[in-house]
């Protein structure tokens, strides 16, 4: 379950708790929650450091729940490699700090479809139970939902994943 929160965007910076009534609920359930500033590194008025504080504040406090993980970037700019070597970084700068924090649970990582750019960015190095949050859309995969028209998209995105992740740093990026 997502919870798409604008946290930073539009200043509605709620304490972490706010929604425990319902992550209790759901994970309960043992359904993942995931936490997300969903409008981070979107436009101009969104701010890093803002939204740093809202992950440090967040990952510290649900550092001790099992079935809750933190989103980074929902669909990151990627028009350029110069946008994708941003949103790598920011997305980095968000993985380092919720680990900072205690969280240790599952960090997804923002894909869009040019998902070619970011894995150029080479950022995974020393990231550890992290996932691509790759979302499906009919118009990306000329909407065929059979199942070998749906594989085959999926296929197409794991084959630009299959590199060696020691390797990557965004040194000199």
């Amino acid at each position: 379950v997502r919870a798409a929160l604008t946290a930073v965007i539009h200043r509605m910076i709620e304490a972490p708790g706010t929604f425990d009534t319902f992550i209790n609920l759901m994970t309960s359930m043992k359904k993942l929650v995931i936490l997300e500033d969903h409008n981070a590194d979107k436009g101009a008025s969104w701010d890093l450091a803002s939204s740093l504080s809202w992950y440090d504040a967040t990952a510290r406090y649900y550092r001790n729940h099992p079935y809750v993980a933190i989103g980074t970037v929902n669909e990151p700019n990627c028009d350029s490699q110069t946008a994708a070597t941003t949103a790598a970084r920011n997305m980095k700068a968000i993985y380092d700090r919720v680990r900072s924090a205690g969280f240790n649970n599952l960090v997804l990582l923002g894909v869009n479809d040019n998902l070619q750019l970011l894995a150029n960015c080479g950022f995974m190095g020393n990231m550890s139970n992290v996932a691509w949050d790759l979302h499906a859309y009919g118009w990306a995969n000329n909407y065929d939902a059979s199942q070998a028209a749906c594989d085959n998209w999926i296929a197409s995105y794991i084959k630009l994943l299959a590199v060696d992740n020691n390797n990557l740093s965004l040194d000199g990026v």
